[in-house]
């Protein structure tokens, strides 16, 4: 397995710089939001590991690439189509309703997915940015305290 190196979007020094603007209270507060940030970014990467394995395994993929999201859409168009594919059926509003609710659903369950496809390239760079940001917000705080703060 190939593991890559990825380099933060910023150096320590531009960040230093950018800290040093701060006063003692927006730093504590950028240092909260860096570390609420973090917490998001590590709760999609479980969620985001959980899917690559599933992904992976060959029932799942039977299960919602065939079944859900190819033979569930056809069936439900069928439904309202006919079996045709032009051949407009007698349904009440409320049946037809319910099946586009249905094709939704699929829809909103296939850009979840996709979603978290583009997850999964997006966190490796935002943990770097991220967890090297709160290092210098701590090196900056800590500076502040052994001298008196700002």
């Amino acid at each position: 397995m190939n593991t890559v190196k990825i380099e933060a979007s910023y150096t320590p020094d531009e960040l230093q710089k950018t800290y040093k603007e701060l006063d003692d209270e927006q730093l504590k507060a950028e240092l909260e939001a860096v570390n609420k940030e973090l917490d998001k970014i590590y709760k999609a990467e479980k969620i985001v590991n959980a899917y690559k394995r599933l992904k992976s395994n060959e029932d799942f993929l039977t299960l919602f690439e065939e079944g859900f999201f190819d033979e569930e859409v056809k069936r439900v168009n069928e439904l309202i189509v006919g079996d045709k594919g032009y051949v407009p059926r007698n349904l009440k509003r409320d049946q037809i309703e319910n099946l586009v609710d249905k094709l939704l659903s699929v829809r909103h369950l296939k850009i979840y997915f996709v979603e978290l496809d583009a997850k999964a390239d997006n966190i490796p760079q935002a943990k770097v940015d991220m967890e090297l940001a709160k290092r210098e917000l701590k090196k900056e705080i800590e500076f502040r305290n052994k001298k008196g703060g700002k």
